[in-house]
């Protein structure tokens, strides 16, 4: 019968019917967008093969066999994602293959050396499809999709510019003491990781919602929207990956790191202009030196560049500098005529433009400018097919960052201090200290920190005496930097 089910989903797939698991697939999605694996997919020019749906019959014995620790189970979301990504999405479940074949051997030393089950490397793969610059919408991050307060309490550094749960190692040995101290408390491997999956307070409502059941079959449908479909991954992934001779999915054909070097500089470095007067693509720094989520490198912190780039960057670091001295002004003086008027949103935000260079992907410009990528698309009416190199996008931002973007310091300069576009209206008595912020849907403590420069989420936690929970419409204190 769970055969027959994989055949139906198959044919639901086929026929573009909705499959819960099809549009939850972000992991891999976020992984196709990291060099080398973007290039890769798009200089494919044959049609890939579709594959076949395997045969799950055994698929709860083989995994309660061979991998105990996991909180195993087999129901129908299993069968779908394994149908999924055995046939229209093998591709995509190849590339996430390629990638862990570049982090396992080190996950598996670390494993023996904490005297932990070796099953557990099995983990990243649910969780972030072996991608260091995997992030959730609840603001986990890396390979082990690590939450803001688990990355500070296994000693973590997490900033504005810094992120080391991306650092593949550092984030590897503070999940190893997280998973060793979940395994204390619940005293069994299956509950430990759930909770690490979904989180402790998770689970716990999961019970109580559940009646105390303690089978993840029962257990997950009950976890947040966000982490409901990770059980169901790591089920159906674990399984591919020990099965992936027998369905002919191997690697693909590339690796995903280069030769490179260490370089360190004493100033900082703009990422962009480092990467333009160096020569390499702003989406091949960032795959190789993760940990950089901000648009510098901080003075004095070593950084990775490919080998031949690394060779000629003693000679070419003061070209750097000089060329991040002055920004260009794209925008205002290059791609709007000076007469025409700024069009603006009902929100008074206004349009600038931006051009699309080499390397460009949607989330890495929303993330540049501080906007959600759906809103880009919604903006510039785009579809599905790759961004074309010299087009122009529009993208609306408050006054007084257009201006910044555009390079417009004078009118900057005469400008009232900024209201951000979320701020609670018509408060009688505003904190001189202190900007309001009213949480949105899909927010976190570290997202709201990133557009306020010299706040941390450490700060927001402290003058709000929250946790890191937060829910939509709650209001909280911005500090003023």
């Amino acid at each position: 019968m769970r055969a027959t089910r994989s055949h139906i989903t198959l044919l639901l797939l086929l026929a573009g019917l909705p499959c819960a698991q099809a549009q939850d697939a972000w992991p891999v999605d976020s992984l196709l967008n990291t060099w080398p694996l973007h290039v890769h997919m798009q200089e494919q020019r044959t049609k890939p093969k579709v594959g076949t749906v395997p045969d799950t019959e055994q698929l709860y014995q083989q995994l309660k066999r061979e991998t105990p620790a996991l909180p195993v189970f087999a129901d129908e979301e299993v069968d779908r994602t394994i149908a999924l990504f055995a046939t229209l999405r093998r591709e995509h479940f190849r590339a996430v293959l390629t990638a862990a074949k570049e982090h396992l051997p080190m996950i598996e030393r670390e494993l023996a050396r904490h005297g932990l089950p070796n099953e557990l490397k099995y983990l990243p793969f649910a969780l972030s499809a072996y991608n260091p610059q995997a992030a959730g919408n609840s603001g986990e991050a890396g390979l082990w999709m690590l939450t803001y307060p688990v990355a500070l309490k296994q000693g973590l550094t997490v900033s504005a510019t810094l992120d080391e749960r991306r650092d593949p190692s550092k984030s590897t040995e503070a999940a190893m003491r997280w998973l060793q101290d979940l395994h204390g408390h619940y005293g069994d491997w299956p509950t430990a990781l759930m909770a690490f999956t979904c989180g402790p307070a998770n689970l716990t409502r999961a019970r109580l919602r559940s009646g105390s059941d303690r089978d993840p079959r029962l257990l997950y449908p009950h976890f947040s929207p966000a982490h409901r479909s990770i059980l169901p991954r790591l089920m159906a992934f674990t399984y591919l990956a020990m099965n992936a001779e027998q369905l002919d999915l191997a690697p693909l054909p590339i690796r995903i790191t280069e030769p490179n070097d260490t370089v360190r500089f004493d100033s900082t470095l703009q990422i962009n202009a480092l990467t333009r007067v160096v020569g390499t693509r702003p989406s091949r720094f960032r795959a190789i030196n993760p940990t950089f989520i901000g648009g510098v490198v901080p003075a004095g912190v070593p950084f990775l560049l490919p080998r031949s780039e690394a060779q000629r960057f003693p000679d070419l670091a003061f070209v750097v500098l000089e060329a991040q001295s002055t920004r260009p002004r794209q925008a205002a003086t290059e791609l709007r005529k000076e007469e025409e008027p700024i069009d603006k949103l009902p929100d008074g935000r206004e349009a600038t433009l931006y051009r699309i260079t080499e390397g460009d992907c949607i989330n890495c410009i929303a993330e540049r400018f501080g906007v959600k990528a759906e809103d880009i698309t919604a903006w510039n009416e785009l579809s599905d097919a790759p961004l074309e190199l010299g087009n122009t996008l529009i993208i609306y931002l408050p006054r007084a960052e257009r201006l910044r973007y555009e390079g417009d310091t004078v009118n900057v300069a005469t400008l009232p201090p900024e209201i951000p576009r979320n701020k609670v209206k018509d408060t009688p008595m505003e904190d001189p200290e202190f900007i309001t912020y009213t949480v949105r849907s899909g927010d976190s403590l570290f997202l709201i920190a990133k557009k306020y420069p010299g706040v941390s989420a450490d700060d927001l936690m402290r003058h709000n005496r929250i946790g890191a929970d937060i829910r939509p419409g709650q209001k909280i204190k911005i500090p003023k930097r």
